[in-house]
């Protein structure tokens, strides 16, 4: 399996089981545990050796490391009863107590798992909030693994649901410890593979939910899907949605209606044992004709945002065929109701929005889709209306309609404010927030310079028990953010003549100004506990 070797500090193996990273940290907690208990520290001298020599030498590895609970524990076994006697506690008080906060009238002793943990959130979201090689690496492991987890939640953001199928050491470690401290993780630019059409669902989690297969069995059946390279039962289906594939129980489809689009898992061809899992799972589901219990109905992704490249796909809104020829589509033109010309019309590298997948075969007077005329929608007569701007918010990300939920125009309509304001010599936005009883507001003015106010805002503070720098942040971003979708709402890209902004946080001032210094400033302050607001009010500005 290869020998062990240590970069960086850390022990590395190509097993990745971290024994030798353990029988290390281990000797090193026995020679500090020999070291302090000979020597002649007081309690105060013995604090300052456990949190500035012990916990320093013993957790520099840890957040790249991916140690069970138990090891932690066993490594910091032998130090914590001499630590105890020498600060003149009873060496068997509680652990309960030790590692207790002292808020709570604890000794606030820092437990090795709890330090492996945070280590490792923290050198997550270091790297996330860092843009560059290791970013981009990092997201394309986490999109990986959320493609190989197979469910439609992302897999940090619920770390409660049990996965045993999952593959990998440090980010199941990562994924534990969520789950041991009741939190989670949510990653904006991570993926999640969607349903493609009504009563579609998730292979993997019809698996675990069936409560039929243990958890070893529940990664057998997985590695028939990553095999298979499918997500949900529409990828095993033909384009009706009645049947299964013909051979996907065997893991030989002897027809293969559709394929994936871009990189798949590399797993080899699982054993006869596995293949009988994943028949067991296609049972729940299916009949031993491949007939599905429950039919899937109308596509709800259509042209290049399916998840399959399928071989023929029908327009209803052009009335063609489209026909995978190589890397592109032949449209055949409708000869008569269900049958398409031999002959295309054109050969074209994209399809059309509104492209959805059919079953066709050959006849002598051309192609036969018998399903084109279920997918004709009939037209409906419809009325456009204006879009207001509470319409054109209630469409944005949460994240933004949040802060853009009360907006005073003072009379004037978006059109005619955006006018207002593009004419104006100078804009002043004036920004103030609070907050009370783990409730945070906001609030902000845009005026000119002679102090004619021309529009204003509230909204509320996101995050649990938010202070006040968190809410003069706050009203800062959505002063701000009001602005650009201003902007875009008016489909007009120059920007407003903010000449200054106005804040009484002093602290939120300096910070945001350090960001300014120089092009690196924002990097060395991505663990600010506030640096989603400095962030985006830097994005703004």
């Amino acid at each position: 399996m290869g020998e062990p070797y240590k970069t960086l500090g850390t022990h590395l193996e190509p097993s990745q089981s971290q024994r030798t990273q353990f029988r290390d940290l281990l000797a090193k907690s026995k020679q500090h545990s020999r070291l302090l208990s000979l020597s002649a520290c007081k309690p105060h001298h013995t604090w300052v050796y456990y949190f500035s020599v012990f916990l320093r030498s013993i957790g520099y590895p840890l957040p790249v490391s991916h140690l069970s609970l138990a090891d932690l524990k066993a490594i910091q076994q032998p130090m914590i009863p001499i630590v105890l006697t020498k600060m003149n506690f009873c060496r068997n008080l509680s652990r309960k107590l030790v590692f207790l906060c002292s808020y709570f009238g604890g000794l606030d002793f820092r437990h090795l798992y709890i330090e492996q943990g945070t280590g490792q959130i923290t050198f997550l979201i270091r790297h996330l909030r860092t843009l560059g090689q290791v970013h981009d690496l990092l997201l394309i492991v986490l999109s990986w693994l959320q493609n190989c987890a197979g469910v439609s939640y992302a897999v940090l953001e619920h770390p409660s649901y049990p996965l045993p199928h999952l593959e990998g050491q440090w980010l199941v470690s990562l994924r534990q410890f969520l789950s041991f401290i009741n939190g989670s993780i949510e990653i904006t630019d991570l993926s999640i593979p969607a349903l493609q059409r009504s009563n579609d669902f998730y292979l993997i989690e019809t698996a675990l939910n069936s409560n039929r297969f243990s958890a070893a069995e529940i990664c057998k059946v997985n590695l028939c899907r990553l095999f298979l390279s499918v997500t949900t039962v529409s990828d095993i289906c033909n384009a009706r949605g009645s049947h299964l594939i013909t051979g996907i129980r065997t893991g030989k489809p002897s027809s293969t209606p559709s394929r994936p689009k871009g990189p798949t898992v590399k797993q080899a061809r699982p054993d006869q044992t596995s293949w009988s899992l994943w028949r067991r799972l296609l049972s729940l589901f299916s009949d031993n004709r491949n007939r599905l219990h429950q039919s899937l109905r109308s596509w709800t992704s259509s042209g290049e945002h399916l998840r399959q490249s399928w071989p023929y796909l029908y327009s209803p809104s052009l009335h063609l065929l489209y026909r995978r020829y190589h890397d592109s589509f032949e449209a055949c033109a409708e000869l008569k109701p269900n049958i398409f010309d031999f002959t295309p019309l054109e050969i074209t590298p994209h399809l059309p929005d509104d492209s959805i997948p059919v079953d066709a075969i050959v006849r002598p007077d051309g192609w036969f889709a018998p399903d084109t005329t279920s997918v004709i929608a009939t037209p409906e007569e419809t009325i456009t209306f204006h879009l207001e701007f509470s319409d054109y918010v209630a469409s944005l990300p949460d994240y933004d309609a949040m802060l853009l939920q009360r907006v005073n125009f003072n009379s004037r309509s978006p059109h005619q404010l955006h006018q207002t304001l593009l004419h104006a010599d100078s804009l002043l936005l004036v920004s103030d927030g609070g907050a009370d009883d783990n409730i945070g507001s906001t609030g902000w003015v845009i005026s000119d310079s002679l102090g004619h106010r021309f529009v204003k805002g509230s909204s509320s503070v996101p995050g649990v028990d938010p202070r006040s720098y968190r809410a003069e942040g706050y009203a800062m971003v959505s002063g701000l953010t009001f602005l650009h979708h201003l902007c875009l709402f008016c489909n007009h890209l120059n920007l407003l003549p903010v000449k200054k902004l106005y804040c009484d946080n002093l602290g939120l001032v300096r910070k945001l100004t350090y960001f300014f210094t120089y092009r690196l400033a924002p990097i060395k302050c991505v663990l600010h506990s506030e640096y989603d607001v400095l962030a985006q009010t830097f994005f703004l500005l």
